[in-house]
């Protein structure tokens, strides 16, 4: 009855602030659970972070600079530089509505990541640099007992529970930008045999003329559609599409993400519509020892690449920096106004240092190299878009993903894609999965509606279905797995909007799976409803709300519910605050939700048992170059004496978090 009567009073105080940014983000990451591709969406937050931080400016952008920001189909792209020549710069976002390839919904969510400024004439004196430093500290409370120790027992990690990451970057004239992250996790130390625990940087010159672009350092690359260098593919129509993210491109990396990215140099080359990309790429790898088997079975080193970047307990730091990865590729691209194309060709190989061999005598027998060739197309129109990229790896086993949509008249359009990932294709950087699992071999099919039944009104219909061949990380094949999805959004003339969303997902696993030999196949089922709220009071202040139910098979249930409010006092101060309550029975059933945390954060915390969370964010601009930020978080059980797993168990039911963040700029 208490609990009833919480959440009575809780649904009656609905008190939510988003800022329209922050909805960006969280639709962003939405995304991440529901395509189970965390990896993509790291990288594609950031890029949102930074159009935030510099929108681009359509008055002042040439072509290629709009191709590299990753907003605009190359169609897109002439439509904005015609109007630019035949009417003059822009004043609003909604102009561009009036330009073929543009819709609505579409500028609703760029709409912070451009501006619409004069250009600056040739006698105006031009700022030649700015930069950025960008610094977070941050610790939970109580320490874990991990860090406890006596005269008998060391503590399981070696580090301080600080967690600590900072950023720079730094801009010299239109052409030459450095940048340089640092990261130190709770329980690392901050210097790991006299290096820096985890650093990426990059040098980077970009005349634009002949020579597009030349990184020393970190950098990541994406072709085609995904199969082999990609950040992810979002197959179905919902949510945020960076759309000029479907071709080919290349990005200098300066992250406190520590997987995903190569460390060399890249070089890319342009004449008219033609591009070529290439690099060499050399670093030093982890290398999980539990994937190793005995000298009588195959083994292949780079499958047992460890990408979690932890460096804390004995294990971690042991299959620290056992490998130097050596890859290269290149890449052929022509650029047409309705049609990309182009040619991949990559390759790796993994060089053992003397530490694994001697630790793994058997491991010269390891498989150690991977090649890949793949061909790609996208093909753009005023109301349609048909992609398709075939892959093969250096045993010519295929992948291949195919798709389009397109709008049959302004109420209606619909979209359609296909995947088939042979058992034995492998890639260079995988994650060109469409729905449905982090594992890329399968074959699915996904298709999807999205109506608009009246005005500011949208129903997304969407369904995906999967098989799992005979995958060698399966004892047994899995089977099918299916995911449908119906979402309803309504936006109020005054900014409100209103969603509710229903989703299922079933998977036939196996119920024996630690029996070789054996397969007996069970149905999971899960099964979610949400409800999500927002009212716009005014420009500085809007709530907004959600409520979410999850039931698994026929007596697991989950519920989660938060009001949250952020107040922008003034041009130098804002706030957040959220409540959430959650009472969910089982870690099958874990309900994932988007947190407001501070810039270039990645907060999507999954929630299990029973309990109340306050987060409170406050940012303050001291002048244009000195903001502050901070982030308090607590987080109380009421069925628990006991928070964390394994060596990050915390005594009682109670957990602080707090976090601050300086940010320079200048």
């Amino acid at each position: 009855m208490r609990k009833l009567l919480l959440i009575s009073l809780f649904a009656g105080c609905s008190v939510l602030l988003v800022a329209q940014e922050d909805m960006l983000l969280e639709t962003l990451t939405s995304l991440a659970v529901e395509n189970d591709n965390e990896r993509g969406t790291l990288d594609l937050q950031e890029t949102i972070q930074e159009l935030l931080q510099n929108p681009v400016n359509l008055n002042s952008c040439n072509e290629q600079k709009l191709l590299d920001c990753g907003l605009f189909t190359p169609y897109q792209v002439f439509g904005i530089l015609k109007h630019l020549q035949d009417y003059g710069p822009f004043f609003s976002i909604y102009e561009l509505a009036t330009i073929p390839g543009f819709k609505k919904s579409f500028l609703v969510n760029i709409q912070y990541l451009v501006v619409f400024e004069e250009e600056e004439s040739p006698n105006k004196k031009h700022k030649n640099s700015k930069g950025m430093v960008l610094t977070n500290i941050q610790q939970k409370f109580p320490e874990s007992k991990a860090y406890l120790s006596n005269d008998s027992i060391q503590p399981a990690f070696p580090g301080s529970p600080f967690k600590i990451s900072s950023r720079f970057k730094y801009e010299i004239g239109k052409n030459i930008t450095l940048g340089v992250a640092y990261e130190k996790d709770a329980g690392e130390r901050m210097f790991q045999n006299k290096k820096p625990e985890h650093t990426t940087g990059y040098f980077r010159y970009a005349p634009g003329k002949i020579l597009k672009n030349l990184t020393l350092g970190n950098f990541g690359i994406h072709t085609g559609i995904g199969l082999v260098h990609g950040l992810g593919f979002n197959s179905n129509g919902n949510g945020v599409q960076l759309n000029g993210f479907r071709t080919s491109w290349s990005k200098p990396k300066a992250s406190t993400a520590e997987y995903n990215y190569y460390r060399g140099v890249l070089a890319e080359i342009g004449i008219k519509k033609w591009s070529c990309t290439g690099f060499y790429s050399c670093k030093l790898e982890d290398i999980s020892l539990f994937g190793m088997k005995d000298s009588n079975q195959t083994n292949n080193l780079l499958e047992a690449k460890r990408e979690t970047g932890l460096h804390r307990t004995a294990s971690e730091l042991n299959g620290r920096d056992l490998a130097w990865q050596h890859a290269a590729g290149i890449s052929l691209n022509r650029n047409h106004l309705h049609v990309n194309y182009g040619i991949s060709a990559s390759g790796s190989k993994m060089k053992t240092t003397k530490v694994l061999r001697d630790s793994v005598p058997f491991i010269t027998k390891a498989k150690n190299t991977s090649g890949n060739l793949s061909v790609y197309a996208i093909a753009y129109g005023e109301k349609f878009e048909v992609y398709g990229e075939y892959a093969i790896n250096e045993e010519l086993t295929p992948a291949l993903l195919i798709g389009g949509n397109i709008e049959l008249n302004p109420a209606l359009s619909m979209y359609s894609s296909f995947r088939y990932y042979n058992p034995d294709f492998t890639s260079q950087i995988p994650g060109a999965y469409g729905t449905g699992s982090e594992i890329n071999n399968e074959i699915g099919l996904n298709t999807g509606l999205l109506i608009i039944p009246f005005r500011n009104a949208k129903i997304m219909l969407d369904n995906d279905v999967c098989y799992f061949p005979a995958a060698s990380y399966y004892l047994s094949t899995p089977g099918f797995n299916y995911r449908s999805k119906v979402e309803f959004t309504y936006k109020f003339k005054g900014g409100q909007e209103i969603t509710a969303k229903y989703s299922i997902k079933s998977r036939e696993v196996d119920a024996l799976r630690n029996s070789p030999g054996t397969k007996i196949t069970t149905i999971k089922t899960r099964e979610q409803w949400r409800l999500h709220y927002s009212y716009v009071v005014t420009e500085n202040f809007t709530l907004s709300g959600r409520t979410a139910l999850a039931v698994s098979g026929k007596k697991d249930y989950g519920f989660l519910m938060y009001q949250q409010v952020k107040v922008k006092s003034s041009d130098w101060l804002s706030m957040t605050y959220r409540i959430l309550l959650f009472d969910i029975d089982s870690w099958d059933n874990r309900i994932y939700c988007y947190e407001p945390g501070l810039r270039y954060s990645f907060l999507f915390p999954s929630y299990y048992r029973t309990g109340l969370k306050n987060t409170l964010v406050i940012s303050s601009k001291f002048s244009r170059w000195i903001s502050l930020r901070c982030r308090l978080g607590h987080i109380h059980y009421s069925d628990k004496w006991e928070t964390g797993s394994g060596v990050e168990i915390r005594d009682g039911d109670q957990v602080f978090d707090i976090e601050f963040q300086l940010q320079l700029t200048f």
